[in-house]
């Protein structure tokens, strides 16, 4: 039996390469068949995904258990470390309630940045690395970015924007070409 059936709906776009989109036309979307689940970055608006994500990982993949990989960057990594633990459900308010109560001082900088970042990540954490690590439903792939040359200077604004601005002007010319930029 299949948990979630594709219907013509303007508020749902589904986007599917021709074999996938048969299969699911066909069976429907089961969560046998999803060995892969990407979370890119998206600031503080994927906390309107949560409600989805508390459905997805805490009833729905439950319902056939395999290992699947997540993959994410950004605040794609937070919700999957949620996804990742024991109590999925209860995680992901935990993250959505200290996300929206940590008040960073932009105007700190950096290093105040830093502190509230390492913060929410203890609170999500909560002991639970190894069992996050070795999780036998979810292997968790992390992401990220190393700046060079300009972009490595954060506390100088002056040359931050200046190498983000080279940064958009080399990814007009060709997307290969940030390699100069990051790595």
């Amino acid at each position: 039996m299949s948990f979630i059936n594709i219907k013509k709906q303007n508020s749902l776009v589904i986007k599917a390469g021709p074999g996938a989109l048969k299969h699911i036309t066909k069976e429907g979307l089961q969560a046998k068949d999803i060995s892969t689940i990407l979370g890119g970055a998206g600031g503080p608006k994927a906390l309107s995904l949560i409600g989805l994500d508390q459905a997805v990982f805490s009833e729905f993949l439950p319902s056939s258990k395999r290992k699947r990989w997540l993959i994410g960057s950004s605040i794609g990594n937070w919700r999957f470390l949620c996804a990742a633990k024991n109590t999925p459900h209860a995680a992901f308010d935990h993250f959505a309630k200290s996300y929206v109560e940590k008040e960073a001082n932009l105007r700190g900088g950096t290093k105040e940045v830093t502190r509230i970042t390492e913060e929410l990540l203890l609170e999500i954490l909560d002991n639970d690395m190894d069992k996050i690590l070795n999780n036998p439903h979810y292997h968790l792939a992390i992401i990220t970015t190393r700046c060079r040359g300009l972009l490595k200077n954060t506390q100088n604004k002056k040359l931050l924007l200046s190498g983000l601005g080279i940064a958009c002007l080399l990814n007009s010319f060709n997307r290969s070409m940030l390699r100069y930029c990051v790595e």
